[in-house]
């Protein structure tokens, strides 16, 4: 593909569309489209929201549930040069207004369902000419015009460095922040990742992530092999596994808890096989080993661990499915340059642990409103603010967050290491480390802890299995015992949830 939009996704669409014409590329559960159909649908889906003024440089809001719709949407605002947002709508008034304010939208593109989330945003919502509804039209604008076939409208001068799309973080940990994110950094994670997996044009792949989290995921891969997508808006196991069956799905992504909420609704062994299914993708969460152990041993081994982050575009480090280390994060992509450096900025030896700082061409360059050079960012590689050490083979091994390391009478513990102890004990099903601010020690751990089904514990057994395991200093000072612990809807733990919990439990953090 030659000129001003070689390396956009509208030319890898082209592409696609040209190569892989009359197979199937987007799949839903009441209509499905060829890559050539697709094609005309995003071009017929472009062409009607220039009409209502969409063009370059606009910051189009998406409130949209996972429907195949939202892929379409997607591809069309990224032809006619604009760019993404898209919006959880399940945040809180405030921070979907901070969305809306830090991207400077100036249109929509929604649900009706989603009429009162957008009533929230006040002021900043755009006129009802630049609102528009899929399906039923709602109150605050208009349904995208309907427009006969034609040629395709796309911004001329579109290129690969272009913004396509502000991805924002979670917000775990504080206000979620949006990286603007260009057409290259997407096709560069895309075929990165399918080199590292064996990716082909004969997969049937379904992510289960949310729309508002990575909705790049939901077709990126695809786009630049020529596989088909499965877009379900559905966390049932029942329905899943219904879809998989139905559609002969051969790759699945989803988060940790999903495979754990799947494969715990399941019966039958025969029921938990899904034998179209040879590779099931886990990110979004850090994966416990003996968690990990758990789902191998009911997915039949299929698990692929995964690790990656917004400000990389997606997936950086893999661990599977044919390559594999018990124990690692995994090994990185390629197109990904990892170093594990000292707070000096110096490599730290193999087997020492250090900051994970990544550079390469699916990396992000800054956040919006802040110096592309400074803060995490730094002379274009990613400081991820994650500890990691490198084996002698090239592996990669996830030490804990720096944010969330505890220094404890001045020495530095891990959360993540007193997690692996408490989960190695029978009983324990999750566990989440907290640090608590202590006026002698600076710190100290304590844990949260939910009992795997049927089994029995209490807090003196758990206490003893750490200490037995753990030097003094990282026992936890107090375990409580909770039913479950908060997640957000992306699948991560929702920190101040916890804080929340053990608030509740007479904890003071």
């Amino acid at each position: 593909m030659s000129g001003s939009i070689a390396g956009t996704l509208s030319a890898a669409l082209e592409s696609a569309a040209s190569q892989y014409g009359e197979r199937l590329g987007l799949i839903g559960v009441h209509r499905q489209w060829t890559w050539s159909e697709l094609q005309s649908e995003v071009d017929r889906t472009a062409r009607g929201l220039h009409q209502l003024g969409v063009g370059p440089g606009d910051a189009v809001a998406f409130m949209l549930s996972k429907r195949p719709e939202a892929v379409i949407a997607f591809l069309a605002v990224a032809q006619l040069g604009a760019v993404v947002v898209p919006v959880n709508v399940h945040l809180r008034p405030n921070r979907i207004r901070h969305q809306f304010e830090t991207a400077r939208v100036s249109a929509v593109i929604l649900e009706d369902c989603f009429d009162t989330v957008l009533d929230g945003v006040g002021p900043l919502r755009p006129p009802p000419a630049r609102v528009a509804y899929i399906d039923r039209v709602g109150v605050h604008g208009v349904p995208i015009p309907p427009v006969s076939e034609g040629l395709r409208h796309r911004a001329a001068s579109s290129n690969a460095n272009d913004v396509c799309y502000i991805n924002y973080t979670s917000g775990s940990t504080g206000e979620p922040k949006g990286a603007p994110t260009t057409h290259k950094n997407i096709l560069e994670n895309a075929r990165g990742t399918a080199a590292a997996f064996g990716f082909t044009e004969r997969e049937v792949f379904m992510c289960l992530f949310a729309v508002f989290a990575h909705p790049h995921e939901l077709f990126h891969r695809a786009l630049v092999t020529g596989a088909a997508m499965v877009v379900v808006d559905s966390l049932n196991p029942r329905v899943i596994r219904a879809a998989v069956e139905r559609f002969q799905v051969t790759w699945m992504m989803a988060v940790p808890s999903f495979y754990e909420l799947l494969f715990d609704g399941a019966g039958r062994v025969e029921e938990q096989s899904m034998p179209t299914v040879r590779a099931m993708e886990a990110g979004g969460a850090h994966i416990p080993e003996q968690a990990l152990a758990r789902l191998q041993q009911q997915s039949g081994g299929r698990i692929v661990p995964v690790w990656g982050c917004t400000e990389t575009t997606g997936v950086a480090i893999v661990n599977g499915p044919d390559r594999r280390r018990t124990g690692a994060t995994g090994w990185p992509v390629p197109g990904y340059t990892m170093v594990v450096l000292d707070p000096d900025g110096d490599r730290v030896e193999t087997g020492q642990d250090g900051e994970l700082v990544i550079r390469g061409p699916a990396v992000t360059q800054g956040y919006i409103g802040t110096d592309a050079d400074g803060g995490e960012f730094c002379g274009g590689a990613y400081r991820t603010g994650d500890a990691f050490a490198f084996d002698a083979d090239g592996w990669l091994y996830f030490k804990g967050r720096f944010s969330q390391m505890l220094k404890v009478g001045g020495q530095r513990v891990y959360p993540v290491e007193i997690q692996r102890v408490l989960l190695s004990h029978p009983a324990v099903r999750e566990a989440e480390i907290v640090a608590v601010e202590d006026r002698v020690k600076g710190h100290v751990p304590i844990a949260l802890v939910t009992v795997e089904p049927g089994k029995t514990t209490g807090v003196r057994p758990l206490i003893d299995h750490c200490r037995s395991a753990l030097e003094a200093f990282k026992v936890p000072r107090s375990i409580v015992l909770v039913e479950s612990i908060p997640v957000m809807m992306s699948g991560k733990v929702d920190q101040s949830g916890v804080r929340r919990l053990l608030a509740d439990h007479g904890v003071v953090v």
